[in-house]
């Protein structure tokens, strides 16, 4: 076997656009699929905000918080970040499986973590789950760590998603799942639009450069100046390269 070991070299590139980190188990590592909930929120920021998906297959909370400080570095700062774990933490009796009191626990320090890095944070509770199709969990168990989550949310100040619940009423719930626990495209629709409605509108950020229109001319360079792009009729943000920086 060949095996890669990661030395974390630090590896410096200018930071065009500001960040949001998606950070959860296999419904969020799935949500860049086609339809995925992380690709519409993606696509609505395109060219204002760079979108990274940090998603794991198959964790829980007791794994997560130990890649806090790999995903979430001293110093790194991003404009919004969603949390998305307990599908697995609920599964009862399974490896994944986490007491609730621990759940608890655990959550509390991702989210002591993660308030410090961002801007925006949005908790999102894990979806009910179709028992027929996975006889090893239970609604019954989500439902507790759905109400975990909500409880710290409320103890950091951060953004809800309560998809358990907001899922679990409707007559056709199942719907929004595509194998009975991992989200169809409806339940993506719905994620998307749940999470979009929690974060600052796209229409308000800052382009990363001028629009096509304005960077037409003999000589591109001025396009991209601070004097050129702070007299635009519209926000754009005002890009240093390194020599820049150095000099100031």
């Amino acid at each position: 076997a060949k095996f890669f070991v990661s030395t974390h070299t630090k590896f410096e590139m200018n930071q065009l656009r500001p960040t949001g980190v998606l950070f959860g188990d296999s419904i969020t590592q799935y949500s860049f699929s086609p339809n995925g909930w992380g690709a519409k929120v993606a696509h609505e920021f395109q060219r204002k905000v760079d979108v990274i998906n940090r998603g794991f297959s198959g964790y829980n909370v007791r794994i997560a918080k130990e890649l806090l400080p790999l995903i979430f570095p001293e110093g790194s700062q991003h404009l919004f970040v969603t949390i998305f774990f307990g599908a697995n933490d609920a599964a009862q009796g399974q490896d994944q499986h986490v007491p609730l009191e621990r759940y608890s626990e655990d959550m509390d320090v991702i989210l002591s973590h993660v308030t410090k890095h961002a801007e925006h944070v949005i908790l999102i509770a894990p979806p009910p789950v179709d028992n027929e199709q996975w006889p090893d969990r239970h609604n019954d168990q989500t439902s507790k760590y759905a109400s975990a989550a909500s409880d710290a949310a409320e103890r950091h100040g951060v953004k809800f998603v309560n998809l358990f619940g907001d899922l679990i009423v409707q007559e056709n719930w199942k719907s929004n799942l595509n194998d009975g626990l991992h989200l169809s495209d409806i339940g993506n629709s719905f994620v998307a639009e749940k999470v979009l409605s929690l974060l600052p509108s796209a229409e308000d950020l800052a382009w990363d450069f001028p629009l096509w229109r304005e960077v037409l001319g003999p000589t591109p360079r001025h396009y991209i100046s601070k004097d050129f792009v702070q007299n635009l009729p519209y926000k754009c943000i005002i890009q240093q390269t390194k020599e820049k920086k150095e000099k100031n």
